[in-house]
Parts: structure tokens; C-alpha cells; sequence
């Protein structure tokens, strides 16, 4: 049963409201990648906010897959299972959380996907050319996450409209993924 949370509720209306959602992970969870201000003010600007029932059920069937299973490496057990979920992970508790606005490293829906399926067809890191409203292209190599992505000094991730694979300017270096928190909340729908 759901505990009521107003601010978490808030949050979620918000969300909703002014983030644009994506589709996560292997359950393709609802997901909202935004910005947060912390309540001493502390800027966080890659936060992906998702359903804290879809992580405790993961959680839960890795451990009951892994808990009497004597696996082939000893170095990838039960404890480190464990461990992966309860300390593998940037978390920011939605309790120390004062506000939410849209990130500028959030790409478009479209983008997210059309870089979420290179990476799975390529089964690693992909180069690009990331075309901006302006005309203006710069290199990219992602090699994990496309969640959120840096971007060139004056732009935004909303002038991202072109994903060009597979091709490089010779004249400036590689922008890369962006490291994120993640946030958990009831109220974001469950599969």
C-alpha cells in the first residue's frame, strides 16, 4: 500500500506536468530526467526520477535468483548482489529535495531513443555528431548511459535536434554522458 507523501505527490504532479518522460531500464519504467535543488541550496542538474517499487522488486529478484546458487565466479555472489543494490547506486532522497526543474542535459525523447537503440545494436560506446538548432555539430562518444549527455558551452540539450552516427569533426573533442542521481518515488506509475 502506498504511504501518502505530499511533497513526493507534488513532485510527481510536476513531473507530470513539465517533464518529458522516457521509457527505462528492462521493465521500461516510466523514468523523468530533471534538475533538483537540494534544501541548502545545492545544485544537482542530472537527477532521473523513477519508481521506488520497480528497484525493490528488481532487488528482490536478483536475491531470490542468487541467494542458493553457488555461482562460478565466488566473486559474484548473493553479497555482492546485495551490495550492487544497496550501495551501487547515487541516490538523493526526495526528502532533501526543495524544488525540480528541467535539466539542460536532458535530451529529447526522441534523441534518448534513437542514441538507447545505437547503443544497444552496437553493444558499447558509439560516436556522433550531435546537430544543434543553430547548424552547428559537435562530437560525442557515449560509452554507458544516454540519460543525460554534456553539452557544448552555450547550448542546451533541447537545441540537440540530429543525431549524425558514426561520423567525427577532426577540430574539437569529445563531449561524453553525464553522471546522474537517481531519485525514487512511489507515486511515478509501475509496469
Amino acid at each position: 500500500m502506498l504511504a501518502y507523501n505530499k511533497k513526493e505527490e507534488e513532485f510527481y504532479k510536476f513531473l507530470e506536468k513539465e517533464i518529458e518522460p522516457i521509457s527505462f531500464g528492462e521493465l521500461k519504467e516510466t523514468a523523468y530526467r530533471a534538475s533538483v535543488y537540494l534544501l541548502d541550496n545545492t545544485y544537482i542538474p542530472c537527477v532521473l526520477f523513477r519508481n521506488s517499487y520497480a528497484q525493490t522488486d528488481r532487488a528482490i529478484r536478483t536475491f531470490d535468483e542468487t541467494r542458493n546458487k553457488i555461482p562460478a565466479d565466488p566473486r559474484i555472489g548473493y553479497r555482492q548482489h546485495v551490495r550492487a543494490f544497496t550501495t551501487g547506486d547515487n541516490i538523493i532522497a526526495s526528502d532533501i529535495i526543495s524544488r525540480i526543474e528541467k535539466s539542460p542535459f536532458a535530451i529529447s525523447t526522441a534523441c534518448y531513443l534513437e542514441l538507447s537503440a545505437m547503443m544497444e545494436l552496437e553493444g558499447g560506446g558509439i560516436s556522433f555528431l550531435g546537430k544543434m538548432k543553430d547548424g552547428q555539430k559537435f562530437n560525442y562518444f557515449i560509452d554507458s548511459d544516454v540519460e543525460f549527455i554534456e553539452m557544448p558551452n552555450g547550448y542546451v540539450a533541447s537545441q540537440l535536434i540530429e543525431i549524425i552516427p558514426h561520423t567525427r569533426r577532426d577540430d574539437f573533442k569529445d563531449l561524453k554522458e553525464k553522471f546522474f542521481f537517481n531519485c525514487y518515488l512511489d507515486y511515478i506509475p509501475y509496469p
